[in-house]
């Protein structure tokens, strides 16, 4: 904040740079623990460059980078609720700031729920993602219960 001041873009560069890092390790520990069998095949086929990263590497780290996106939208809404008690004019994590501190209970529960709702709506929305781009690997989850 200090750096970059209080605008918007400054905002929205802090929920990012909060949101990389889950994402970030845990697509290196996915492809770090890719089964050798795996790669070995890969190679025995000669697939290589970007036919490896598109057909090996990315469906067997599609699942680890799900979950970190789950993770992150909550990350998300966390750090969108606190850069704008912190830096921002308007914005429900601003409403519900002023709101408090102004005493008006039913508008500050309206902002509470209003953020639980945004929060349900993201991650059915990731939840449909995942279920139409990890259909292999959700398919194989409901055969292991």
């Amino acid at each position: 904040l200090v750096a970059f001041g209080l605008g918007g873009s400054t905002r929205v560069g802090i929920i990012a740079f909060a949101c990389l890092w889950p994402i970030l390790l845990n697509t290196i520990d996915g492809v770090v623990e890719i089964n050798q069998t795996v790669i070995d095949t890969a190679r025995a086929y000669r697939v290589g460059g970007a036919r490896r990263l598109f057909y090996v590497t990315l469906p067997a780290v599609g699942p680890r980078i799900a979950s970190a996106c789950r993770i992150s939208i909550v990350i998300a809404l966390l750090a969108m609720v606190i850069s704008e008690t912190v830096a921002a004019s308007s914005g429900l994590g601003f409403l519900l700031v002023s709101t408090v501190n102004n005493f008006e209970i039913d508008t500050m529960w309206a902002c509470i729920v209003a953020l639980g709702l945004l929060g349900m709506l993201l991650n059915a929305a990731l939840t449909l993602v995942e279920r139409t781009q990890l259909r292999w690997y959700t398919e194989s989850q409901k055969g292991a219960e």
